[in-house]
């Protein structure tokens, strides 16, 4: 099965979709199938681009024996308003200048957000002849209205109908929440073609474990009890309600917040944390792949806060998987899809969504009860090995492909009518 993957973001780009889709692509080259990624010039999260590359119009490199095209993508100076929105108009409009150096493909998986690019699939799809899978990751318009990128009125209207318009592209829709999956169904999409397919982590790389002492003394942790924060610093985790925290944490000198990460918020909240001299929170800056379960694993508490917008309740972080595949037990906003997910798990603790008291308290209750701590961080990963292997959720993705590119029994003109 030959394989184009459209996507915006891609290794070596650090943060969940970019690690996601490389081990997806990996995984698919594994299984004996022809990957090509057709991504932009990589520059996330603060649009700068990477040392070594070139932001043109078309140019070619080979990753792990997989041919990767990147095109160029607008790097605005500061990331708001109209300059936002030509970042994300940018690639889905460059990336059309490789559609005739690719050769012959038989299913395109897409990416999104943004959205945008469902529509440089329709293009892909024509020339190409082949299926469009969507993976729809979460409610990016609705995000984005939400949080005054889009206005309200008819430029949302218009958005939400683009929306609605470009992911009825899809031979088939991968979201990765139920709620996802029930929005879809509720704004009328067709039942057989809406898969749910969660997100996942790599249990391989992600495992339980004491971590580097010499790492550990490296970072000044000894004799702390560390909570941390692993990901993307985004306005829709209402990262403001740490900084709380740890104003009321300061009594416990052996308790340190540590945030390994980066993004848009990451600026702001350092300061501000400077600014209210919190000594007891750390910024690690970003970390590749291959060694965040290194920082992970030497942590005592994982934490995952969302923000009170409704767009929160659909969203499932990679990065509470990730804690509980190490073993720590969590610590989280109760969002309906994390509320879900912890109690089935029995994984860790649920606080009011910007609560700063209940996340004190939280932190304070498993540091003092080291058998509840211990019983939640192993709960947690053998739920995750058994619901959320990374390698089961690709398969599933490949099996959806590969049903798309199988030979139709139906005659050849009602081939034609699908396509």
């Amino acid at each position: 099965m030959r394989v184009l993957l459209l996507t915006q973001y891609f290794a070596p780009e650090v943060g969940a979709a970019q690690s996601r889709l490389a081990d997806l692509a990996h995984y698919f080259k594994a299984m004996g199938e022809e990957v090509t990624v057709v991504t932009a010039s990589p520059n996330y999260p603060h649009h700068r681009l990477y040392p070594g590359f070139k932001n043109r119009l078309r140019q070619k490199e080979t990753r792990e024996g997989m041919p990767v095209w990147r095109t160029w993508v607008y790097l605005p100076r500061t990331f708001g308003g109209f300059a936002r929105l030509f970042n994300f108009l940018s690639f889905p409009l460059s990336c059309l200048f490789v559609l005739f150096a690719i050769g012959k493909v038989d299913v395109i998986l897409v990416e999104t957000p943004p959205i945008f690019l469902a529509f440089s699939a329709v293009f892909f799809r024509l020339f190409k002849r082949a299926p469009v899978v969507l993976m729809y990751s979460d409610l990016w318009v609705r995000a984005a209205i939400d949080f005054g990128y889009i206005p309200k009125g008819w430029p949302a209207r218009l958005a939400l109908r683009l929306e609605k318009v470009a992911l009825r592209r899809g031979k088939a829709i991968v979201a990765c929440t139920q709620g996802l999956v029930d929005d879809l169904l509720a704004r009328g999409f067709p039942p057989e073609r809406v898969h749910l397919i969660t997100n996942g982590v790599d249990c391989g790389r992600y495992q339980p474990g004491a971590g580097s002492p010499a790492l550990r003394s490296q970072l000044g942790w000894d004799g702390k009890f560390v909570a941390m924060y692993a990901g993307t610093l985004t306005l829709q985790a209402g990262l403001d309600v740490l900084l709380d925290a740890a104003e009321r944490l300061k009594g416990h000198p052996d308790i340190l917040m540590a945030f390994v990460g980066d993004g848009a918020e990451f600026p702001r909240i350092r300061k501000t944390a400077e600014d209210r001299g919190l000594t007891n929170m750390q910024f690690l800056g970003p970390k590749p792949e291959d060694i965040l379960g290194d920082y992970i694993r030497l942590a005592d508490v994982g934490i995952n806060t969302l923000s009170t917008d409704p767009v929160t309740e659909h969203t499932l972080s990679v990065k509470i998987f990730a804690y509980m595949a190490c073993a720590l037990p969590v610590v989280c906003t109760s969002r309906r899809e994390v509320r879900g997910l912890l109690e089935a798990a029995r994984a860790g603790i649920l606080v009011p969504p910007e609560d700063p008291q209940a996340i004190a308290d939280a932190i304070l209750r498993l540091k003092n009860d080291p058998g509840l701590s211990r019983t939640m961080g192993q709960n947690g990963s053998a739920y995750v090995r058994r619901h959320f292997n990374r390698r089961d959720k690709t398969e599933a993705i490949r099996q959806i492909a590969l049903g798309l590119t199988a030979p139709s029994p139906r005659g050849k003109d009602e081939k034609k009518h699908d396509q």
